[in-house]
């Protein structure tokens, strides 16, 4: 294991909408796969930060270079509340 567990840091606004950007961590270190603990320690400090928010989007965690398939973290994901989406696209 390599590199530190932040789960998810909020970035700041960017637009006049106040649309804030964030960070959802899924793995230790940029090269390595992405980790399912990593994953849910990070959907955790998600639960309690989308409290804060009308709506949260942001993209399926730990898929494409994280090398996970979606049915393995789709468990973990369900405990979050119905106000945040999740979006994927299908892989060509």
């Amino acid at each position: 294991r390599h590199g530190k567990l932040y789960g998810v840091a909020l970035m700041g606004h960017w637009n006049e909408c106040r649309t804030e950007i964030g960070l959802f961590q899924v793995k230790y270190h940029w090269r390595n796969c992405a980790v399912p603990e990593v994953i849910a320690f990070s959907a955790g400090m998600l639960m309690e930060i989308a409290r804060r928010y009308e709506r949260v989007a942001m993209n399926f965690p730990g898929i494409g270079l994280g090398g996970l398939r979606p049915r393995d973290i789709e468990p973990i994901l369900e405990p979050l509340p119905s106000h945040v989406h999740i979006y994927s696209y299908p892989v060509l």
